[in-house]
C-alpha cells in the first residue's frame, strides 16, 4: 500500500539527492573557487537542505510527532544548513564563526527534540518502533554532531586538504544517509507495525 512505502519513498528520495549532488561535485559542477586558490564544495549544502529534513521528517512520521514539532526540527534545520553555506562564503574570521556558531545553535534544539520529545512519544507505541527510533534517533545525534567538527577543519581552518575534506564528508554521508536507510528499512514488521499505529491515531 501506498502508506506503507512512505519510508521507502524518503529513503529513495535522500539516496537520489546524495548521488545527484556527488555527481555534480565530481564533474566540478557546485564548486566554487576562491581567490586564494581554496575550494568550497557548496552543492554539499543543497544536498543538506534537502536531504537533512527528509530524515527529521522519517524520524518524526516513526515516532508520531505533531506536524507542529515536524515543522519546528525542519526549520531549526534549514538554518542550520543555511548558516553553514553563509560561513563557508566568509572570509572575514569573525563573520565566519559567528555564523558557525548560529548553526551549531540550530542544532541543538534538534538533538533534544530527538531525544527527549520524540522519544517520549516512541515509547508509547510498541517496543519494536520505540527501538528502532531509538538506534536512528542516535544514529543521527552522533553523525550530525560530528559535521560541525569537520567543518572547522575543513572550511573553518583549511588545516584539512581538500582530499580530507571529501573523505571526511563522504564517510559520515555514507553512515548518515545510507547506513539510516538501511536501519529504518531492514526490518519489515516495524514499519506494518507504523501503518498500524496510524490507522488507530487516525
Amino acid at each position: 500500500e501506498l502508506a506503507q512505502r512512505k519510508f521507502h519513498y524518503v529513503v529513495a528520495a535522500v539516496t537520489g539527492i546524495t548521488t545527484l549532488t556527488y555527481l555534480c561535485m565530481s564533474l566540478g559542477v557546485g564548486v566554487y573557487t576562491f581567490p586564494d586558490g581554496h575550494q568550497l564544495y557548496y552543492a554539499r549544502y543543497w544536498d543538506w537542505l534537502f536531504t537533512t529534513p527528509l530524515i527529521l521528517i522519517a524520524l518524526c512520521l516513526l515516532a508520531h510527532a505533531h506536524t507542529n514539532e515536524i515543522f519546528f526540527v525542519c526549520v531549526c534545520d534549514t538554518l542550520m544548513c543555511v548558516s553553514g553555506l553563509l560561513a563557508a562564503y566568509q572570509t572575514t574570521e569573525d563573520a565566519k564563526w559567528v555564523l558557525w556558531g548560529f548553526g551549531c545553535v540550530c542544532l541543538l534544539p534538534i538533538i533534544h527534540s530527538l531525544a527527549v520529545s520524540f522519544r517520549a512519544k516512541s515509547v508509547h507505541f510498541s517496543p519494536e518502533v520505540s527501538s528502532r527510533f531509538e538506534q536512528l534517533a542516535l544514529l543521527v545525534s552522533l553523525t550530525w554532531c560530528c559535521y560541525p567538527v569537520v567543518w572547522v577543519l575543513s572550511e573553518g581552518t583549511h588545516f584539512l586538504p581538500v582530499e580530507g575534506e571529501i573523505v571526511c564528508y563522504s564517510v559520515l554521508d555514507v553512515v548518515a544517509k545510507i547506513g539510516f536507510g538501511v536501519i529504518l528499512l531492514s526490518d519489515r514488521e516495524v514499519i506494518l507495525r507504523t501503518q498500524h499505529e496510524d490507522r488507530l491515531l487516525g
